[in-house]
């Protein structure tokens, strides 16, 4: 059976693409992708693609004034009042 020789730019191609499937995967599979410095007084621990921790967070344009703590979905009812400040490109209210 005759093996075709690929080029040396298709096989780097192939590698990258394989390489960057794994580093998608791995971004969708992280909970957190930035957390805050507890140098500043950031009242948010973690935030990533699926996930937000609070400590103590009250935002200051939510007409409720609830006080955020512990971690909630991005997608949870309780959230959707500052769902907007979390993810500024959301086009839903």
């Amino acid at each position: 059976m005759h093996h075709p020789n690929y080029s040396l730019i298709y096989r780097i191609g192939c590698f990258f693409l394989f390489l960057c499937s794994i580093f998608t995967l791995i971004a969708f599979a992280c909970p957190y992708w930035t957390h805050s410095n507890f140098k500043t007084n950031k009242k948010f621990s973690n935030i990533g693609l699926w996930e937000v921790c609070f400590e103590k967070f009250k935002h200051v344009q939510d007409d409720i004034k609830f006080i955020f703590s512990g971690c909630k979905s991005i997608s949870s009812a309780k959230i959707n009042s500052i769902k907007n400040f979390l993810v500024p490109c959301n086009s839903d209210n």
